[in-house]
């Protein structure tokens, strides 16, 4: 590809407006968060059951428990306080239906064994049986759950919540390096993971885990996950994502491809997306009921006060961009890909909303990224003049009109009794012809205020030669401005 428009194709890349809201970016996995209050807000708490079921292991424990580190990036911050995004999460898994569906997945080689039945090796053993491999639990106490099992908060939700790893065998009272050991794991399954306390004896420290793959540094088939990890490792919500990623690490061992690459979206992640509150206004968060929930009607007002964090800035003022239903980013490379189809295979399908822009750059004065479509416009118009597939009825009559309006109907004079004059009033030809009371008024006062003579030059400016990319046109016909240095020089033809 031509390295302009390889240059412009990567303009694309820049565009903050297909960023994830800053909510998401913060939640280590990922819930759509801008979706689900849609959803919460139009009353739909099945469609959000979905969306937290989607991403989110043992939804009816973590709606209970999870830290929320979304809130503390919620855009509504600056204006009043965060969404109450946990307790619209319980609301959804409250009031919604579950989704009988559930599509049978083929069994596939790999045997692991889960060591911990906490929440990170639930989360773990959860993702794999998805995927159809198989799992073994091993847990030191009679029952799972961990240290969370007693949890008030989660009292009556358990049951319900771990018939997501029936098809695991659990061995309960048995506590490894005791009653077996890792190594005697290793040799027997493809694959563990340790998911026990952090507390837990071990000589096993989480520094011989890859910090973003949980896989052990000397031991390629041991794994960690959860608590055992440490630091945010021990609150909820990141204990299920790790155990997520470690099955996700596993599951790449077995297909015996990288453990780490590809891999850059998991977790907590920065976002670039520009929000402008300008004209946003405070509103009141909804209370939670006794029992530490919403309402229905409490949980639908409360998901209204989510502003839907976007950019948009391109669009805000520009008719053509609205009037395609596009923002800046999104059309840059199909803009690229019409102007580089090969002809005779396929259709040049954007032609139109390249010759629509008006070229006036308002879009990139207004986009975070200083993205004009007016500069990808152009340099689309003058790469498909340059190759001739620029069909040559699109600006056939505004090119006549412009050779008619610089010769035949082109007026230059000097200012009445001037003989020369030192200055030029150039309105172009729009402006005359739309508004000529203005001008006239505008060249009466330049005439009356300056000294040395106010030259009239009435004639086009060239922009159609602009607007079609025929720039030697432009030069060839009539009055034009140039560039120079910081200023721009009317050619004298006075």
């Amino acid at each position: 590809m031509d390295k302009n428009i390889q240059n412009i194709n990567n303009l694309a890349k820049n565009c903050v407006q297909n960023e994830a809201p800053h909510c998401v970016a913060a939640c280590p996995l990922h819930v759509d968060i801008k979706a689900l209050t849609k959803a919460v807000a139009d009353g739909d708490f099945t469609a959000g059951r979905q969306l937290i079921e989607k991403k989110m292991p043992f939804a009816g424990l973590l709606c209970r428990i999870c830290e929320a580190p979304c809130t503390s990036r919620c855009s509504r911050n600056e204006l009043d306080s965060a969404v109450q995004v946990r307790e619209l999460e319980r609301a959804c898994m409250d009031f919604g239906s579950k989704d009988p569906a559930v599509a049978e997945i083929p069994p596939k080689k790999g045997r692991v064994a889960v060591v911990g039945g906490g929440l990170s090796g639930l989360c773990v053993t959860a993702t794999l049986l998805k995927r159809g491999y198989s799992v073994t639990i091993f847990e030191a106490l009679s029952v799972l759950g961990g240290r969370r099992r007693e949890d008030v908060l989660l009292k009556g939700v358990w049951d319900e919540e771990l018939s997501a790893v029936a098809g695991a065998q659990v061995i309960c009272n048995t506590v490894v390096g005791n009653d077996v050991t890792i190594e005697q794991l290793l040799d027997e399954f493809g694959a563990v993971c340790l998911c026990w306390s952090s507390s837990k004896n071990s000589k096993l420290s989480s520094d011989a885990f890859d910090s973003f793959t949980f896989q052990n540094k000397e031991k390629p088939t041991l794994f960690c996950a959860g608590s055992a990890l440490g630091g945010v490792y021990e609150q909820a919500i990141f204990a299920a994502e790790s155990g997520q990623r470690a099955a996700r690490s596993i599951e790449r061992l077995f297909q015996q491809v990288s453990v780490a690459a590809g891999r850059a979206g998991e977790g907590v992640c920065e976002s670039k997306l520009y929000t402008n509150l300008e004209g946003e206004q405070p509103v009141t968060p909804l209370h939670l009921d006794a029992d530490g929930a919403f309402s229905a009607t409490n949980a639908k007002a409360e998901a209204a006060r989510c502003l839907q964090c976007q950019c948009g800035e391109c669009t805000k003022s520009c008719v053509y961009l609205q009037h395609y239903n596009r923002h800046s980013g999104d059309a840059i490379r199909p803009v690229v890909k019409n102007i580089t189809l090969v002809t005779g295979w396929g259709y040049r399908d954007f032609n139109s909303f390249i010759f629509d822009c008006t070229l006036c750059g308002l879009c990139g004065k207004r986009c975070p990224a200083n993205i004009d479509m007016g500069q990808v416009n152009r340099f689309a118009r003058e790469h498909m003049v340059k190759n001739e597939i620029m069909p040559l009825a699109m600006h056939a009559f505004p090119l006549r009109d412009m050779e008619y309006s610089v010769n035949d109907m082109r007026l230059v004079q000097n200012q009445s009794g001037f003989e020369q004059s030192r200055y030029a009033l150039y309105p172009g030809c729009q402006l005359p012809a739309s508004m000529p009371d203005t001008v006239e008024k505008l060249y009466g006062h330049l005439t009356e205020n300056i000294e040395g003579g106010v030259g009239l030059i009435i004639s086009c400016c060239g922009a159609p030669a602009i607007w079609a990319a025929r720039r030697t046109r432009r030069r060839k016909h009539g009055i034009h401005c140039e560039p120079t240095g910081n200023r721009w020089a009317a050619r004298s033809l006075l």
